[in-house]
């Protein structure tokens, strides 16, 4: 018997209350006012399975599910919670599981189990009472503070939360989100204020108690929050302008004293690793804390496991990976199953792990690339990401370092890629990133009878399958012209063709006498032909492939075929096998430099000199003056392709970003 989820809806709210109003639960995950406000980011929805109830959603891109609340079988409700992931291509993770229902996972899921606790998701548990009176020594700066709001403030009043109020609940929730400096910190506090306008829309469906704090006529502080079970309240949310001292305790014990007494226990939910708000959670001395645990379960994907010769740990770093890039790129699940089946392997992906996530990760991609007339290996940089709420603590800084290092150690002479938006050229030019010049393809002068050229469309990897190897051959041959071309392999070939066919593209080959003599790859978009890449022998034979590619998606007269340009950045990671590859193409010129700045690679610092088609490397403290042999420039690491280049750019398509 499979699960039969629905998407949450208002008229769930009894259903919701009957499995949770005698559970005895209390993590403010199963409040259904936070459950609703917040259903639309989550994409949450509720099925109910032998006497449980199953919440699923999606948690940093990743298929999650709460700790089912009910009685019965958790054996098997848990099976089918496995089960059900599994039909949607991912690993069983459960999340919001508290430390009374471990031993049911425990004795359920055994070995086949990671378990991770996370201090950040732990909630902060109350009495009532305590947070009412605020009674007692270690409570006295709390009363202090109130104290001194009401001194300051003494025409200040508190009122129930009614419609008369949202209006100002909203503005100060506005300038909240505008208070904001840091851009992660930005578009997380957005994500809240879109919840608190629905769960303000719909208070009474959703048995919202708030209250509103005034000093004379201005709303200086709100708050709301719902049960989550007979005995415990959850305060959803708390505002206040910091600019009126003492705010925040003053609201909060002016509500909480308003409870109704049925409610032993408040919970003020999480502090989210925020130093501030867990010092201020803290000092109000919670009674409990509840600690909340995620569980990955990887037995649902055992024959994968075995297959890829993955252990357990590399097999949830790589989901873990995959659903970062879900949440920060929104690819579809099609493209993702392709790049992480296809390129993404454990020794390509370099991440940072923090308390059992994966909180930023980026792919090396290995590709091989024409250098002075040499097939030199690279490599690519692809699914930079990091988590919202970790961005702009200098993670992905340390990852491209570590990432460079293992470049150095893996033999790579680059490291290429492309930026997704002009903000990020300068973001990469931090980490020693050159911005290559843009680079054309001048035509393979090859004779050939124009008469004699013939197309064939591919529209399925079935169709292109059998000629693959053909279509690489020409590829291939073609790039090789090429001073600084990527070159790419069959099984890169084959990957490349399945991920333009997921977009209802094409590829449309030209022949002449069997030989091939063209190739393109293009995709329409609305009213428009993208032309992703196209090589052939001549100007007359790319147009007979644009003509080909337009009727093959039925457009008629002079439709917009844009050419995608990408525009590259390029790093030296082994100075000193690039320059003795450019000495060996320059054996009439001697030169001297002093190589700087490489902060993640410091063996490439120092002085090299090259002579008669060899160089050597002198050291990183030998001197760079006329007494030691010659005088020299100082070159930034960053600038050093500019030299060997001599305004040509590496020619980089067809890359899977």
């Amino acid at each position: 018997m499979s699960l039969d989820f629905h998407p949450l809806s208002l008229a769930d709210r009894s259903l919701v209350w009957k499995y949770t109003e005698n559970a005895g639960r209390r993590n403010c995950d199963l409040s259904f006012a936070n459950l609703y406000a917040w259903r639309m980011l989550y994409r949450t929805e509720v099925a109910e399975w032998g006497g449980f109830l199953v919440f699923r959603f999606y948690a940093d891109g990743h298929l999650a599910y709460l700790m089912p609340v009910g009685e019965g079988d958790w054996c098997a409700i848990l099976q089918i919670l496995k089960e059900d992931a599994c039909r949607l291509s991912h690993p069983l993770l459960l999340l919001g599981v508290c430390e009374d229902l471990m031993p049911q996972v425990e004795e359920c899921m055994g070995e086949d189990c990671r378990v991770n606790a996370n201090r950040d998701h732990a909630d902060y548990i109350y009495l009532r009472e305590s947070l009412a009176a605020l009674s007692g020594k270690k409570l006295q700066a709390k009363r202090n503070h109130v104290n001194r709001f009401k001194a300051l403030y003494p025409d200040y009043r508190y009122e129930e939360l009614t419609d008369e109020w949202v209006p100002a609940c909203l503005d100060l929730t506005r300038r909240w989100v505008e208070s904001r400096q840091d851009e992660a910190e930005k578009r997380a506090v957005a994500a809240e204020s879109e919840a608190i306008q629905r769960a303000l829309a719909h208070r009474e469906e959703l048995d919202l108690r708030g209250g509103v704090l005034l000093v004379g006529e201005q709303v200086v502080a709100f708050t709301y929050g719902a049960p989550i079970c007979r005995d415990t309240f959850d305060v959803c949310v708390e505002k206040a302008d910091v600019e009126f001292e003492g705010a925040y305790t003053a609201i909060n014990k002016e509500f909480v004293s308003r409870l109704p007494e049925q409610y032993q226990y408040v919970n003020r939910e999480e502090d989210l690793g925020v130093e501030g708000l867990r010092k201020a959670k803290l000092s109000y001395q919670p009674e409990m804390l509840l600690m909340k645990y995620s569980v990955w379960s990887s037995c649902t994907v055992k024959a994968e496991i075995e297959e890829c010769g993955l252990t357990p740990e590399q097999h949830l770093i790589k989901w873990q990976t995959r659903a970062l890039w879900s949440l920060c790129f929104g690819d579809t699940e099609e493209f993702m199953k392709l790049y992480f089946t296809r390129k993404y392997t454990p020794e390509r992906n370099s991440c940072f792990v923090r308390d059992g996530r994966v909180v930023a990760a980026l792919q090396r991609l290995p590709y091989r690339m024409m250098f002075g007339g040499s097939v030199v290996p690279v490599a690519y940089v692809s699914g930079v990401c990091t988590q919202p709420e970790c961005r702009g603590k200098g993670l992905m800084t340390e990852l491209m370092g570590q990432a460079h290092r293992k470049m150095y150690a893996d033999g790579c002479l680059f490291s290429l890629l492309i930026p997704a938006d002009e903000g990020l050229f300068a973001f990469y030019h931090r980490f020693g990133y050159y911005t290559c010049p843009e680079v054309a393809l001048s035509e393979w002068k090859v004779s050939y009878d124009t008469d004699k050229v013939v197309c064939e469309v591919y529209t399925t990897m079935h169709e292109v399958e059998p000629v693959l190897g053909d279509l690489q051959s020409y590829l291939d041959a073609f790039l090789r012209r090429v001073p600084y071309a990527v070159l790419h392999d069959e099984a890169d070939l084959y990957t490349v063709c399945a991920d333009l066919f997921l977009g209802n593209g094409c590829v449309v080959v030209a022949r002449e006498d069997e030989r091939c003599v063209g190739l393109i790859w293009a995709v329409p978009r609305e009213d428009k032909l993208w032309v992703l890449e196209c090589f052939s022998v001549s100007a007359v034979v790319e147009n007979i492939l644009y003509k080909q590619v337009r009727e093959a998606f039925g457009f008629a007269g002079n439709v917009a075929m844009i050419r995608q340009k990408n525009r590259v950045q390029l790093r030296v990671i082994h100075a000193y096998e690039v320059l003795q590859l450019y000495a060996r193409q320059h054996t009439d010129t001697v030169g001297r430099i002093r190589v700087v700045g490489d902060e993640d690679i410091t063996e490439n610092n120092g002085v090299y000199v090259w002579e008669n088609g060899l160089c050597r490397k002198e050291g990183r403290n030998e001197c760079c003056c006329p007494e030691s042999g010659g005088t020299c420039r100082s070159v930034h690491i960053r600038e050093l392709p500019d030299m060997f280049l001599e305004g040509d750019a590496p020619y980089l398509s067809l890359m899977m970003n």
